[in-house]
């Protein structure tokens, strides 16, 4: 695990010096702030505000990561900082729990090449950005690794944590529940009760600031332009942008092609997940195809490249078919080129997912 720890810190640093050479600087905070980073940062500073004042909308994002950067605020750093130093963190932490998670069923090199694959993968640069994406692996990761080890009281709690954190985490209950069931104690229900705390929380808040516990679907949809859709409309249309004649080739690419060819392949290795049930276990599949279902059935995709780095049956599904060195080699190479230009460009402020 000590050569997997050197690994994981290595490909952070790459990543801040490729910024570095690449820009002339590398400012900490920068990846704090972009995008989504905002949003957090605000519910941090501000907390939750009602409808019709100016932040409304960030409803929508969940509160874990938000309430433990203003719990790391005493340190006098700007959120912005906190939030990187945070993410990075939880991403070493979530790397070595779905290490020890992976190795119950398979073998020590495979376990390895899995996080690996997840560390290079070319949206890995959320887990240092003031993203909860690293948050939510850690979670995920422990949340499996306790059900796993029959500990479903402590595993319904952390599946609870990661639900506040990404909206796909309320499909760890069912995965978990699966496991539980399979065990036949029926007495250890009970265990779901303190974890559903937690998504009943932010439905209350929901209801206490806006009158409606589901008022964040309003604002998905007014904000985001998140409605429910079959999934193949909205795979459908992000081909479709592909030939937006106001964009230019990076954006045609980017929010075109591969949010399009991302959900689709999300589909194929949920398929694949569920058709390799001698490699992989049927829970993992169950978290998968409902994270899937969830993230493509809208008319308008976007991040669909981030919520795959959220699902780690896929990057199993990954590892199994790349059992050709000479496939592996090509991916890990294709990947680090896509990471490092797509951090790059994240760190500028363009769209990257």
């Amino acid at each position: 695990m000590g050569k997997l720890l050197i690994f994981l810190i290595s490909t952070r640093l790459v990543l801040f010096v490729s910024l570095f050479f690449i820009n002339g600087e590398f400012v900490i905070s920068t990846l704090g702030e972009r995008w989504d980073g905002n949003s957090y940062r605000f519910i941090a500073e501000n907390g939750y505000v009602p409808q019709n004042l100016v932040g409304s909308e960030f409803i929508v994002f969940l509160p874990l990561f938000p309430t433990i950067l203003r719990f790391f605020s005493f340190l006098g750093l700007q959120t912005e900082t906190i939030a990187f130093f945070v993410s990075n963190i939880f991403f070493i932490l979530g790397s070595l729990i779905l290490y020890k998670l992976l190795k119950i069923d398979y073998e020590e090199k495979f376990s390895k090449e899995v996080v690996i694959l997840i560390s290079l993968f070319p949206t890995s640069y959320f887990f240092s950005a003031g993203y909860p994406e690293s948050l939510f692996l850690f979670l995920t990761a422990v949340s499996f690794y306790f059900a796993r080890k029959s500990n479903f009281l402590l595993g319904f709690l952390f599946a609870g944590l990661a639900s506040i954190t990404r909206p796909t985490g309320i499909f760890i209950f069912p995965a978990i529940l699966y496991l539980l069931l399979k065990t036949k104690n029926i007495s250890k229900l009970i265990y779901v009760l303190p974890g559903l705390i937690f998504p009943i929380y932010y439905l209350y808040l929901n209801f206490k600031l806006n009158q409606d516990p589901f008022s964040f679907s309003l604002f998905l949809k007014n904000y985001w332009q998140k409605s429910f859709a079959l999934p193949w409309e909205g795979i459908t249309k992000s081909f479709k942008l592909m030939t937006h004649f106001d964009w230019d080739t990076y954006q045609r690419v980017t929010a075109g092609l591969f949010e399009g060819l991302s959900s689709f392949l999300a589909w194929i290795f949920s398929l694949l997940t569920l058709f390799k049930r001698s490699n992989i276990n049927f829970a993992y599949f169950i978290f998968m195809f409902l994270s899937t279902l969830l993230f493509t059935s809208t008319g308008f995709i976007l991040s669909a490249p981030r919520y795959i780095l959220s699902m780690f049956p896929f990057l199993i599904i990954l590892q199994l078919l790349l059992k050709y060195k000479l496939f592996k080699v090509v991916w890990v190479l294709l990947s680090s080129i896509l990471l490092i230009f797509y951090t790059n460009a994240f760190y500028l402020g363009r769209w990257a997912f």
